[in-house]
């Protein structure tokens, strides 16, 4: 359950942060004409997302043989996903803005349709990477408490970003990234875990003695992977709150501008002009 948390929460804020910063960066720039494209983009990407998660259940439903390998479709995902976001955390912004700003000049028509575009681009591929995740969580567990906790991490992911968007939260979205990575490994290494489970139940990997079916079951059991999560969480995620306050009392003024270091300048977001 508490996975579900997670991986809602952080997939939720990367949706919400992206589209934040093209809507600021589009009414910034005049160019408020271009937000209903911004929007059916938005709804698209979360219908497909949706109809492809109904698809991908109806699939899995009564074919056990194949929750081994989309578990490990599921710990590929986020494995690219980590390395994806640790290389360009720093750059979503101006990845974002450069896409428009390339669209300028071109026909109305096309300008929408490159916009809208990239709103549906970063909604869908976080969007499609979320229910992999969540239906390879719902598979390995009993009852619905993992989709309370998934709807529970996007409401917290979408208050984040409002409160960051605000001004009233300051966060260091690259440390945040990099933090609640290391709570994915986890995950990944519970999704191996579950792959483990599955191919030795169909015999497609030896289970020597029983001893790699019985390690498998006691962390299975004894939630060791939940409790390893919980405990990076709360120590990783605060870790980036604090860093994000710690590099904002280092800015300094000179002749009455404000200057921002190093650290500080990729990881605000400007609302005002």
């Amino acid at each position: 359950m508490f996975s579900a948390f997670i991986i809602a929460l952080r997939e939720g804020f990367e949706i919400a942060i992206a589209v934040s910063i093209l809507i600021i960066y589009l009414r910034k720039t005049e160019r408020r004409n271009l937000l209903p494209a911004v929007g059916i983009g938005i709804v698209s990407a979360a219908a497909l997302s949706i109809a492809a998660a109904i698809v991908m259940n109806a699939l899995l439903v009564g074919e056990e043989s194949l929750e081994g390998p989309f578990y490990l479709l599921a710990s590929a995902l986020v494995i690219s996903m980590i390395v994806w976001m640790w290389r360009t955390s720093m750059q979503l912004g101006v990845q974002v803005t450069r896409t428009v700003d390339n669209a300028e000049g071109k026909s109305l028509a096309r300008t929408k349709l490159a916009v809208g575009g990239l709103a549906f681009v970063l909604v869908f591929r976080e969007g499609i990477e979320l229910v992999i995740f969540l239906l390879a969580i719902s598979s390995s567990t009993q009852g619905g408490q993992w989709a309370l906790a998934a709807l529970a991490g996007i409401v917290l992911s979408v208050a984040l970003c409002a409160a960051v968007v605000r001004g009233m939260l300051k966060v260091n979205i690259q440390r945040f990234f990099k933090a609640s990575a290391v709570v994915l490994i986890i995950f990944v290494a519970q999704l191996l875990n579950g792959a483990a489970h599955e191919f030795i139940e169909h015999n497609w990997i030896p289970n020597p003695g029983g001893s790699l079916m019985a390690f498998i079951d006691w962390a299975q059991d004894s939630n060791v992977f939940a409790g390893v999560a919980v405990a990076a969480f709360l120590g990783l995620i605060p870790y980036a709150l604090f860093q994000a306050q710690a590099a904002r009392r280092k800015r300094r003024h000179v002749g009455g501008a404000t200057v921002s270091s190093s650290a500080d300048r990729p990881n605000h977001i400007q609302t005002h002009g």
